[in-house]
């Protein structure tokens, strides 16, 4: 009598779906949460969480799975608590960030180092991301562990010359320093950003200038009304 052994195939294990994702194979990658849904929140041999992992590859279709397959939109890497969305807006990835924002993730959300999602694409230098972020709502201020605003580190990370301005222009503050009381001209001339210290320079006196020619009309339309109180005065006294 002829035996048959029947085994049935292992279920998928995290490995198994970090390499079906790096790969692109997005039919598989259904296939596998289909029989393990659980799979969604385990992060890979890289320590990210699977729809972290599509974000870092560019994959909008996976991505599209994965967000189907309830991912959380808030859990990247637990280790260092950075959010698919700081993932999105370092890469450069602006279709999943519109998507992720859609789907409630926090734009504030800091990591370990206390940066933003913001603060991550200042770092990469990504000047389209961080338009986005500033019209999205992104805190212009906010301050990572060193206590550096997006400006700050703009400067310190090497960022374009473009991007400084895009920050100033949205009304960074110039004044505010840093927990060793270092302002952004300081870092500028400390990281040997010139061309940075010498925009800044340029921005002060134009905003000095500014603020002085505003304060010398406002002196002047103080001293006309009270000008003319003084004669409405005078004309109601010889009436």
């Amino acid at each position: 009598m002829l035996m048959l052994a029947c085994t049935e195939a292992a279920p998928p294990s995290t490995n198994c779906l970090h390499r079906a994702i790096r790969k692109s194979q997005q039919f598989l990658v259904k296939r596998m949460l289909r029989r393990r849904p659980s799979l969604v929140d385990y992060p890979g041999p890289n320590g990210f969480l699977p729809l972290a992992n599509a974000i870092i590859q560019g994959e909008m279709c996976i991505i599209d799975v994965l967000l189907s397959s309830g991912c959380s939109v808030h859990l990247g890497n637990p280790q260092n608590g950075r959010t698919p969305l700081h993932l999105a807006f370092y890469h450069g990835h602006l279709p999943s960030a519109r998507i992720l924002l859609n789907k409630k993730a926090q734009l504030e959300a800091v990591d370990c180092n206390g940066m933003t999602p913001a603060h991550c694409a200042v770092d990469a230098n990504q000047l389209e991301m961080v338009k986005f972020a500033l019209e999205s709502g992104a805190n212009l201020e906010a301050r990572d562990a060193c206590e550096w605003t997006l400006l700050m580190r703009a400067v310190v990370m090497d960022a374009s010359l473009e991007l400084i301005k895009l920050l100033v222009t949205h009304g960074a503050n110039l004044l505010a320093v840093d927990g060793l009381g270092k302002s952004c001209s300081d870092l500028a001339k400390l990281y040997r950003r010139q061309q940075a210290g010498d925009y800044f320079d340029k921005v002060h006196t134009f905003r000095l200038e500014k603020a002085a020619k505003a304060a010398k009309a406002a002196a002047l339309n103080a001293a006309k009304q009270a000008t003319t109180k003084g004669l409405s005065a005078a004309v109601d006294v010889i009436g």
